[in-house]
């Protein structure tokens, strides 16, 4: 087998030694109506160690204010916004038992699952009464649905008008029960016979009032799961967005940091060009100086080109004349020297001493050569 590893850690699971595990806890399971869970949300830590042993859990400072020791950890993993006070709509689930915090408009009425309560608990009335002929349970129901009158004429915002209706007439049914009549109102306490085409309309319509309820709890339950879907989706945007915050806060340390660092190298990069500009021009002044000798001897070859030198004389082209009195097309070099006007010069400076005689004069190139005694 090929084992190309140096080196093995144990981790923790998916985690390697070092490496950090955060997560979002609440303070509760639900906040006040026009308030946010992410107010009172948590980050929570903890990292792996060497020998694959989890560090505990601890929370994370909000920022450089938040007080150290850091605070107790919340322990909620989820959270959501009350609709009204004291409900959240995860209450909604059916489950056969009202919430009167719920039964408002801004929470759907409970779900419908309040007036869903108030109907059973009028069919359970009625069955008592006439089935089992246990008027007293009846009436025992029947007052707990008349009693709910009072609560409805003072607080305008608990419930809709279908629960009112329902309480007025299970008031209604228990006057009919106090004054010795059935559910109905009737006198006789027996059933009557009735003709079954007379009876089946009446059936098909108590059935077609079931198939609505039950048609609406339906739609109450699928409501209620769509809700519960949205607010896991809610929940899982909240950490994702808190895990990104935290990638954003990381990444514009790590760009303040770069931008030092670019500031510090452009500083050093802004010394070096102003070195070097203060030696380009130091390098330009030097620059006109070979420039403005070289124009000087340009010049002074460009008065010189039209000189020729030929068995000792200097002799212009045909149409130059030299710049003396007499206009001269010619020098004698031998007799101009001997008259003092013409100096020799060798490369150590001027000759020094009188000149006795000039015995030769030779030209090679543009070099003059004198042979001379000097005294």
């Amino acid at each position: 087998a090929d084992f190309p590893h140096a080196a093995c850690v144990v981790g923790c699971g998916d985690m390697l030694p070092g490496e950090t595990e955060t997560r979002t806890r609440y303070q509760a399971g639900s906040v006040p109506p026009n308030a946010t869970c992410e107010a009172a949300s948590q980050r929570q830590a903890r990292t792996c160690e060497a020998g694959a042993l989890l560090t505990a859990w601890t929370a994370l400072p909000q920022d450089a204010s938040s007080p150290s020791p850091p605070p107790p950890l919340y322990a909620f993993a989820s959270c959501e916004a009350e609709c009204a006070a004291g409900c959240v709509r995860s209450a909604f689930a059916v489950d056969g038992a009202p919430t009167d915090a719920c039964n408002n408009a801004r929470c759907c009425y409970d779900g419908g699952e309040f007036t869903g309560w108030m109907l059973r608990q009028t069919y359970a009335a009625q069955r008592a009464s006439l089935i089992a002929g246990d008027d007293a349970a009846a009436n025992a129901t029947l007052g707990a649905l008349c009693l709910l009158g009072d609560r409805y004429a003072g607080e305008a915002s608990f419930g809709d008008a279908q629960q009112r209706e329902i309480s007025r007439q299970a008031c209604a049914t228990r006057a009919h029960l106090a004054s010795g009549l059935d559910v109905f109102g009737r006198g006789l306490r027996e059933v009557d016979p009735m003709a079954w085409t007379a009876f089946r309309p009446i059936l098909e319509g108590l059935l077609e009032i079931m198939g609505d309820q039950e048609g609406r709890l339906r739609d109450t339950r699928a409501e209620l799961r769509q809700l519960e879907q949205v607010i896991a989706t809610v929940a899982r945007t909240s950490e994702t967005l808190a895990a990104i915050r935290a990638s954003e806060a990381s990444l514009l340390e790590n760009m303040n940091a770069e931008f030092t660092q670019m500031d510090q190298t452009l500083g050093r990069l802004g010394d070096a060009i102003d070195r070097q500009e203060r030696h380009l021009q130091q390098s330009a002044a030097y620059m006109q100086t070979i420039h403005a000798a070289v124009r000087s001897n340009h010049e002074a070859i460009m008065r010189n080109r039209d000189l020729t030198i030929q068995n000792g004389r200097v002799t212009l082209l045909n149409g130059k004349r030299l710049a003396d009195k007499l206009n001269s097309v010619s020098v004698d070099l031998v007799r101009e020297f001997r008259q003092g006007t013409v100096m020799l010069f060798d490369e150590l400076g001027e000759i020094r001493g009188d000149i006795g005689e000039v015995k030769d004069l030779v030209v090679e190139g543009n070099r003059l050569i004198l042979t001379t005694i000097v005294d």
